[in-house]
C-alpha cells in the first residue's frame, strides 16, 4: 500500500444549536487532514490548530505531505520521525505539531481499516467496554440559577459528569481583539459566588453526579486567589480544577497542588513527552490532559500514557475542540488506557461529531460503548462536508 494523496478538509458549525447553554451561538471551525492510498483506503485525522487558526493547517500539511505521499502508510513510526526532523528548528511545538497529529491520527486510522478491526484493538487490550464521558459547558451562567439549570439539562441528557468554567458573565462586552469579556467582580466577591454556585450545583445534582470546573484562559490570578478558590469549592468535591494557571507558572501549579484538596489537572496544550515528563517529576498535576490533536497523535499519546502510569497520575484527554476525528481517537486509547478516569465531550458539538462518526455516540448510563467498525471509525462525504462548509475567519480567538 502507498499513500497517494494529502489533503486538508477545513469545516465550520455553529456551536449552540445543540446546546442552548453554550455560552453564544459563534461558528467554530476544525481542520481534517486526508492521507489517500492505492488501495482505497482513506485516514483522516484531526488538528488543534483548526479550531483556532484554520487558514494556517492547509499550508503546512502541503509541507509535510512530500514526505509522505509514495511511503507506506503502516511505516508510522519512521514516517512520524521525518516529519518532525524536517521542522526541527521552528515546530517542535504548537502548530507544526498538531498539524503532525492529524497527519498520524490519520496514519493509525489506516493501518486499523487495512487490519478490518477497531483502533483500539491495535493499540492495546481493552481496559473497559464503555467510556464515563463529561458534558464540556463552556463558561458558567448569570444569574446562578441558570448554571445549576444548565449542568441539569446535561444530565437530562444523559450525562453523569459536567464541567462549567469558574465565574459567571457579568456585563458581558465584545473586544475585536480579545474577544468576550466578562467585567469580574472583587475577587473576594468571586470567591463568595464560587462558594456559593458550586454548593447549589452539588444540592442539585447529588452526590453521585461528578462536577468539574477550570480557569477560562489566561487569568490575572493570583496564588493566594487560586488557593480560595480551591478552598471556596471544597466542599463540593469536585473531580478537578483545571489549569488555574498559564503553564509557565509551574511553581505556582506546585504550590496550589500541595494546598488544594481538590485535584489540580491541566496539560491540553502540551505538545510532545517532555513537558508532562517536567510537570509530572515537579508534582504538579493531580491529573494529566493530553490532547491526541496537538500532543503530536497517537503515537506520542500512548507514551505520555505510559508515563503517567509510570507516575501514578490519571489521565483525562482533552478533546473540547473536536468535530469528530479527535474524539473518536481519544476515545480508542481511552478505552485501552486503565488509569483515564473520564473523557470529554461538548454537547454543543454533537451534531457535528454525529455526522462524522460511523458509530453510536449514545450514552448509557453515562458512557459510550467500544466502538466496532474498522478504524478510527469517521467518514468524510462531499455531502457533509457541503453541509459544514468552512467558514473564513471562524477561528476562535479568545
Amino acid at each position: 500500500m502507498k499513500i497517494t494523496e494529502v489533503r486538508t478538509s477545513l469545516i465550520s458549525t455553529r456551536w449552540g444549536v445543540e446546546d442552548p447553554y453554550w455560552n453564544g451561538g459563534d461558528v467554530k471551525s476544525s481542520a481534517l487532514v486526508l492521507i489517500e492510498t492505492d488501495e482505497g483506503i482513506r485516514g483522516i485525522g484531526e488538528s488543534l490548530l483548526g479550531y483556532f487558526a484554520p487558514e494556517t493547517v492547509p499550508p503546512l500539511v502541503d509541507y509535510y505531505a512530500p514526505l509522505l505521499v509514495g511511503r507506506d502508510p503502516d511505516d508510522i513510526d519512521g514516517l512520524w520521525r521525518q516529519m518532525f526532523k524536517s521542522s526541527y528548528f521552528w515546530g517542535r511545538t504548537g502548530a507544526a505539531m498538531s498539524v503532525i497529529s492529524a497527519i498520524d491520527i490519520a496514519l493509525w486510522d489506516i493501518r486499523a481499516q487495512r487490519a478490518g478491526r477497531p483502533l483500539y484493538s491495535i493499540v492495546g487490550t481493552l481496559a473497559r467496554s464503555s467510556q464515563l464521558i463529561y458534558a464540556s459547558g463552556g463558561g458558567s451562567l448569570w444569574p446562578l440559577e441558570r448554571t445549576v439549570e444548565k449542568v441539569q439539562a446535561y444530565a437530562d441528557l444523559g450525562y453523569r459528569a459536567a464541567k462549567v468554567a469558574i465565574g459567571s458573565a457579568f456585563n458581558v462586552s465584545w473586544d475585536p481583539l480579545m474577544g468576550h469579556r466578562f467585567e469580574l467582580p472583587t475577587t473576594d466577591r468571586l470567591v463568595e459566588l464560587e462558594a456559593e454556585k458550586w454548593r447549589r450545583l452539588r444540592d442539585a445534582m447529588g452526590q453521585d453526579f461528578e462536577l468539574l470546573t477550570q480557569s477560562s484562559g489566561p487569568t490575572p490570578w493570583t496564588l493566594a486567589h487560586a488557593i480560595r478558590f480551591a478552598e471556596a469549592m471544597a466542599p463540593a468535591h469536585l473531580l478537578w480544577y483545571e489549569e488555574p494557571f498559564v503553564y509557565e507558572r509551574l511553581h505556582d501549579y506546585q504550590r496550589l497542588r500541595a494546598r488544594s484538596s481538590t485535584p489540580i489537572a491541566g496539560g491540553e496544550s502540551f505538545s510532545g513527552v517532555q513537558t508532562f515528563q517536567q510537570f509530572l517529576e515537579a508534582e504538579a498535576f493531580d491529573i494529566i490532559q493530553p490532547d491526541l490533536t496537538y500532543v503530536g497523535g497517537i503515537t506520542v499519546g500512548l507514551k505520555i500514557a505510559a508515563l503517567a502510569e509510570a507516575y501514578g497520575t490519571p489521565v483525562a484527554f482533552h478533546v473540547g475542540g473536536s468535530f469528530g476525528p479527535g474524539f473518536a481517537a481519544s476515545l480508542h486509547l481511552s478505552l485501552v488506557t486503565p488509569h483515564v478516569l473520564i473523557l470529554e465531550q461538548p454537547p454543543a458539538a454533537a451534531g457535528v461529531q454525529a455526522a462524522l462518526c460511523t458509530f453510536p455516540l449514545t450514552l448509557k448510563a453515562g458512557s459510550i460503548e467500544a466502538p466496532l467498525v474498522p478504524g478510527l471509525g469517521v467518514a468524510l462525504t462531499p455531502e457533509i462536508e457541503r453541509r459544514f462548509a468552512f467558514v473564513p475567519g471562524s477561528g476562535e480567538r479568545e
